[in-house]
């Protein structure tokens, strides 16, 4: 094994370009000819086009780019960045790039639809998604998920469900699956911020190597593997809580905006009422 790394190095893991254009072209057959055939919906969606481009075009970068020569090869924290970009980007982008008719239409089977309905049941989906999260860095499945390459794929497979699942009940846009009202929505985000805070506080302060993986592999740009942990476990708590904060605001101010216009709509409503009454 090599310790020399190159930012320009790309892996072509063909099972990932594979899996990637599979799902572009079954989305662009589902949003072009299904679409038409079945009247569907009157036209095509090119923001929601653009997300689910662009999600596919992550996992790509994450998957086959230097960030996965980085985290296979030398060192953990990268593989933290890795997981936040499949967990927190892509699939965020996946889920709004589904137009709600093809969520329609995708739910006539039934096992999704009752699937999906219970996914979008908060606590259902704070269990299961962080059931993930916390299987997955417990050392000896972590180490074995990295020393076979064919693990490992299955790894981001279920790291991908589990986001599926934790960002369901906050962005899934199907008349057939019931939304969140706003505070739930805020307080589902604030309580999903603790479990990966604390793996990534118990990743940071650990005094010792946790996996092993690493223990053998080159290291780069000076940082012993304790630091390299560290930055790891920090990547985990800090971007990965950012984000979560940040759609809080989002929701927040929808929220308020709402909030506006329901008011302004009654202030109208009643000065019209008192109008009536004068005349």
């Amino acid at each position: 094994m090599t310790d020399q790394f190159s930012w320009t190095e790309w892996h072509l893991h063909f099972e990932i370009i594979i899996g990637v254009l599979l799902l572009q072209s079954l989305y662009i057959y589902a949003i072009i000819p299904l679409r038409e055939k079945y009247n569907l919906a009157p036209d095509i969606d090119n923001k929601r086009l653009f997300y689910f481009t662009l999600a596919n075009i992550i996992v790509y970068i994450a998957l086959t780019s230097f960030i996965h020569e980085l985290a296979d090869r030398f060192l953990f924290s990268a593989h933290m960045t890795q997981h936040l970009l499949l967990i927190l980007v892509s699939i965020p982008l996946f889920i709004k790039g589904i137009p709600p008719w093809l969520w329609t239409w995708i739910f006539q089977l039934k096992i999704l639809r009752i699937s999906f309905r219970a996914f979008a049941n908060p606590v259902i989906a704070f269990f299961l998604s962080n059931i993930v999260i916390f299987g997955f860095h417990v050392p000896w499945i972590y180490d074995l998920s990295l020393s076979n390459h064919w693990l490992h794929i299955v790894e981001h497979l279920v790291f991908m469900f589990g986001a599926l699942v934790l960002w369901w009940p906050l962005l899934g846009a199907s008349a057939q699956v019931q939304r969140l009202g706003y505070p739930i929505r805020i307080l589902y985000l604030f309580f999903q911020t603790l479990p990966m805070g604390f793996v990534g506080a118990a990743i940071t302060f650990s005094r010792g190597e946790i996996y092993l993986w690493y223990s053998d592999l080159p290291v780069l740009w000076g940082l012993s593997r304790i630091e390299d942990q560290q930055i790891g476990g920090l990547i985990m708590k800090i971007p990965g809580a950012f984000v979560f904060f940040l759609f809080m605001g989002i929701i927040f101010f929808q929220w308020y905006r709402e909030s506006e216009r329901n008011n302004s709509s009654d202030s109208f409503e009643e000065l019209a009422g008192q109008k009536e009454k004068l005349t």
